[in-house]
């Protein structure tokens, strides 16, 4: 009898995991094999229109004048969003205060009345409120700015140099998995991320195509646990 193979999608919380759990049941770096990164979505920093600014600098003066005062929404301490808004406080020397949420409906509602005055989060997530114009969203968290599905400038180019902060889309196999499967199924994912329409629906969601197999993946994430360590022990946030 010939038995398959368990394949894992993962993103960017399985490098933050190792900082934020006491007792994960296994070994981010050791346990797994990386096939390939697929793609990233950069977050997008949204606000309400009521707070009152329409750039990214003007967030940032806003915020330095007023700290602990504007309040940003995340789904949940430890959360990809949450992390997002912490690296770009420690970043952009602001302070503000981190409200964390169950569900995106919640933080939508919230944000469009003005409870809460912003959010780290892809674009995808809030993409009808920020086309219709009830949210804004001022920058994205890329290194580069995006034309669509929305058009904003990158917080590195516009305000604060080397900010990049994404979320990243990939594949892992169990790491005993002969290495000849592991290039086919990275192959494979090539040629499928790689195809024309694959590529249009990415860029309507607000996600960047990008591949990095076998080895190069393996690199990335190692790096991306330690950056994701760096940036949960600034932000003060204990182990659960």
């Amino acid at each position: 009898m010939r038995f398959g193979y368990t394949l894992l999608f993962v993103n960017s919380q399985h490098a933050i995991a190792p900082a934020v759990y006491k007792n994960l049941a296994y070994d981010t770096l050791a346990d797994f094999a990386g096939i390939a990164l697929v793609a990233e979505s950069p977050s997008a920093v949204i606000v309400s229109p009521k707070m009152g600014v329409k750039t990214i600098k003007e967030f940032i003066a806003a915020a330095r004048a007023q700290p602990e005062t504007f309040v940003y929404a995340s789904a949940g301490t430890g959360s990809q969003t949450h992390l997002a808004a912490a690296y770009f406080s420690s970043q952009a020397h602001v302070k503000m205060v981190h409200l964390p949420y169950r569900d995106t409906g919640s933080i939508i509602a919230d944000m469009m009345s003005g409870r809460t005055h912003a959010t780290f989060a892809p674009p995808g997530f809030l993409l009808g409120q920020i086309q219709a114009g009830e949210l804004l969203a001022l920058a994205v968290t890329s290194t580069e700015g995006m034309a669509e599905p929305i058009k904003a400038p990158s917080v590195s180019e516009v305000a604060i140099p080397g900010y990049e902060y994404s979320t990243w889309f990939g594949f892992l196999a169990p790491v005993k998995t002969p290495r000849a499967l592991l290039q086919k199924l990275a192959d494979a994912l090539a040629d499928v991320t790689g195809a024309q329409d694959v590529r249009e629906k990415f860029v309507k969601s607000a996600v960047v195509s990008r591949m990095l197999k076998l080895g190069q993946f393996d690199a990335f994430i190692k790096a991306d646990v330690e950056k994701q360590a760096q940036i949960v022990k600034a932000a003060g946030i204990g182990p659960q």
